[in-house]
């Protein structure tokens, strides 16, 4: 910069060697929602992306887990611009109550938005129940006993108490995640007006770029770009 150019220097420096490095910046009060939305939204990515690698390396709890907080993390990116606090979430519901969080995220966007994202309410139902899956709600001891018959599984050392049923199987679609996460990015969240080249840009600085590719329908990147969300007229349309 030439020293009449009205600009003084904070600070500078050089990097080597592929060195790399990060800054911030204070943001003004009102664009506070604005910036965490978009930290959300990076978050809901690296979860997404971890999803996608347990999955494709068959590590099927971690896909569930990973799926839920990517999940939630996208939810939360809307909310933001509603709920202040962790203890307004609670009205909703509870912490990690993402069947109450997406109700409410519904209500806050116009009708157009609202009735798209509607087609995934079952998704999030199941999604939610990966959550239970990986914390159960039982007692902290089981005993099993020997028999001739099937293994029964009771809570604690009580031999009569009521026996656990077993056979319930998750359902796991990696097709499923990636409508869901790259709908959210394409038509809902605020990732931005260039979703695309957003997106390129943080797959590409992670060395990620052939993860979300791979076997993914539903790819929102150029130059292959497949997706082209639930076609939602007014997408770009600020929460």
């Amino acid at each position: 910069m030439k020293d009449d150019d009205g600009f003084k220097t904070i600070f500078s420096a050089s990097l080597k060697d592929g060195g790399s490095m990060s800054m911030s910046f204070p943001v003004p009060k009102e664009a506070e929602p604005f910036v965490l939305s978009v930290e959300y939204n990076k978050r809901a990515i690296e979860y997404y992306l971890l999803a996608r690698y347990a999955f494709l390396h068959d590590m099927h709890s971690s896909f569930m887990i990973n799926s839920f907080w990517a999940v939630e993390h996208l939810i939360l990116s809307m909310l933001i611009f509603r709920i202040k606090d962790k203890e307004e979430l609670k009205r909703l519901g509870g912490f990690h109550s993402i069947t109450g969080y997406w109700k409410e995220a519904k209500a806050i966007l116009p009708e157009e938005k609202s009735t798209s994202m509607s087609k995934f309410d079952n998704y999030i139902g199941k999604v939610k129940g990966y959550l239970s899956e990986r914390y159960p709600e039982i007692a902290t001891k089981v005993k099993l006993t020997h028999t001739r018959k099937s293994p029964r599984v009771v809570p604690g050392d009580d031999e009569n108490s009521k026996v656990f049923k077993f056979g319930k199987v998750a359902h796991l679609s990696l097709d499923e995640l990636d409508h869901f996460v790259n709908f959210m990015l394409h038509d809902i969240t605020s990732y931005g007006d260039d979703f695309s080249r957003n997106l390129m840009a943080l797959l590409a600085s992670q060395d990620n770029v052939e993860l979300y590719k791979k076997d993914n329908k539903y790819s929102i990147v150029y130059p292959n770009k497949i997706y082209n969300g639930e076609r939602i007229t007014s997408m770009r349309s600020p929460i």
